[in-house]
């Protein structure tokens, strides 16, 4: 007589995604940096990239071009593929005062079509070394934003599903959704002088929201600021009041 088998179907359970570790100062510029590496990791987990496609500045996380074409090719696919991809440079730079101005193309299976333009001069790129390829840049800016007008409603789908799964405070929230809407290459390194420095320990010190309020009314009537420190110091206010808003159970 046959020996009878019995076969044994074996589920594989989808890990959850959970909220931990601890979340980098927005705003300030010298972070501890296992501190920033863990919460990139955990953004590029959220937005199903691999770990290199997220950079850190100044305690933000940005998704970068690797970030954006890891994406592209995981959300566009069969139909929706792309096509082609194509650059236009508006105007070439020819030298370290010339800006470049580049139009990318994008043109996928179904039929959409995506245009933008990126810009770079020596005013919006601050590292040297990316000074000399102004034009690489500007195109690197153009694809950027060409693919994430193609991708980004499927993309910020993919992140409120991941993150409705996690115990996330509102604050951390915000700050990861913030993550894919500029990319890393456009963010330009702030400029942190005392002033500035103080101004980031005044508010990190700071436990009343009035207060806080009061602060960032003066912060953007002055004019002792940058517009980019007053856009900064801008969102580290709205981190602390988040901050102490979730602590205070509002």
């Amino acid at each position: 007589m046959a020996k009878k088998t019995t076969e044994v179907a074996v589920v594989k359970k989808e890990k959850t995604l959970a909220w931990g570790g601890n979340v980098p100062k927005i705003g300030v510029q010298e972070q501890n940096a296992e501190v920033v590496k863990q919460f990139c990791n955990q953004v590029a987990q959220i937005y199903g990239v691999p770990s290199v496609g997220v950079n850190a500045m100044g305690g933000q996380p940005y998704l970068n071009k690797d970030g954006r074409l890891f994406l592209l090719n995981d959300i566009k696919k069969g139909p929706r593929r792309v096509k082609s991809m194509r650059t236009e440079f508006i105007q070439l730079s020819t030298g370290l005062d010339v800006p470049s101005i580049a139009k990318r193309t994008i043109e996928f299976a179904d039929g959409l079509v995506v245009e933008a333009i990126g810009e770079a001069s020596k005013d919006s790129v601050k590292l040297a070394a990316v000074k000399a390829t102004l034009n690489m840049m500007a195109e690197t800016r153009a694809t950027n934003r060409a693919i994430w007008q193609a991708i980004s409603g499927d993309v910020m789908n993919r992140v409120a599903i991941n993150l409705s799964q996690m115990n996330a405070p509102a604050y951390v929230q915000n700050i990861v959704n913030k993550a894919g809407t500029v990319s890393y290459e456009e963010v330009s390194p702030e400029v942190v002088d005392k002033m500035y420095e103080e101004a980031v320990a005044t508010i990190d010190a700071c436990k009343s929201v009035d207060t806080l309020i009061e602060y960032d009314k003066k912060i953007q009537s002055s004019k002792k600021y940058s517009d980019e420190q007053k856009a900064n110091l801008h969102e580290l206010i709205n981190f602390q009041v988040d901050v102490i808003n979730e602590s205070s159970g509002k």
